[in-house]
């Protein structure tokens, strides 16, 4: 039997994942190195900008690719989770480089203004409206429901990997030369907070009731330390790096928060198969 064809606007965006995704991956693999190799505020600034697109055209592509060959669910809801996770970072880094830029016109070149703000239209925040539009049509087709629990499953899976993200940097921060000079306001607190993002990440996918609860803790830590912690820097940068204003530091918190509200939003879906 000849197997149906997806929704047109879903085959749209998987094809577009697949074409666009490792084509943007290539200007952001250099900084990615260094991320991980020197982890310095810069590339930690990159890291949360263009440097997302590297991370999702990566864990994007296949998952397009089994959605493109298999129709399944699980590829659906884990490209709608790359989509969503990415777009919500990239919203963020774009309203800091407005507010940038608007500060600083000037220094707005031509590259600057096509991978920061082109290039996340194209990818990912195009295919993750395609795929939203289609979603009725596409869980028509393979006459199963939509998960209704996929906001909180979204969240639990944004958390796991910022988990991991907290600890690499906190722990990293022991192999800077200044690092240690941070242990007890950056190193031990920000691993601590890494732990606690990534198991009540787990708990909450295992659909754990306790686990809802435990990830508004590392939620409304990170909220709170958006706007109160100062990154380690050399000491002899410190004078010549200031505080983020109070405007950056809203829209660097916008992850947070639009994760706590889909949290809200999802809870009476979450309690009614949550054990």
């Amino acid at each position: 039997m000849e197997k149906v064809s997806l929704p047109i606007k879903t085959k749209i965006a998987a094809w577009w994942t697949i074409i666009s995704g490792p084509i943007l991956l290539f200007p952001d693999i250099l900084p990615l190195l260094i991320l991980i190799f020197i982890p310095f505020i810069r590339t930690v600034g990159y890291t949360f900008g263009p440097g997302v697109l590297t991370i999702a055209g990566a864990l994007s592509f296949p998952f397009a690719l089994f959605l493109l060959l298999t129709r399944k669910k699980w590829a659906w809801e884990f490209l709608f989770i790359v989509f969503f996770a990415s777009t919500i970072f990239i919203i963020s880094h774009y309203l800091n480089n407005i507010y940038f830029f608007y500060q600083k016109p000037h220094l707005l070149g031509i590259l600057d203004f096509v991978f920061i703000f082109i290039a996340p239209l194209i990818f990912p925040i195009t295919p993750f409206i395609l795929l939203n539009l289609d979603k009725r049509n596409y869980f028509e087709l393979i006459k199963e429901e939509l998960t209704p629990i996929l906001l909180t499953k979204t969240i639990a899976w944004i958390m796991m990997p910022v988990g991991v993200i907290n600890i690499f940097f906190g722990i990293g921060m022991v192999f800077v030369p200044w690092g240690i000079l941070s242990l007890f306001h950056w190193i031990i607190p920000m691993t601590l907070l890494g732990v606690l993002s990534f198991i009540s990440g787990l708990f909450l996918l295992m659909k754990k009731r306790f686990g809802w609860w435990l990830i508004i803790f590392p939620l409304f830590i990170i909220l709170y330390l958006n706007f109160t912690l100062k990154l380690p820097v050399p000491p002899f940068l410190e004078p010549a790096i200031p505080s983020p204003p109070i405007l950056v530091r809203i829209f660097s918190s916008l992850p947070v928060i639009i994760s706590l509200v889909l949290l809200l939003l999802d809870r009476k879906n979450f309690w009614k198969i949550a054990t």
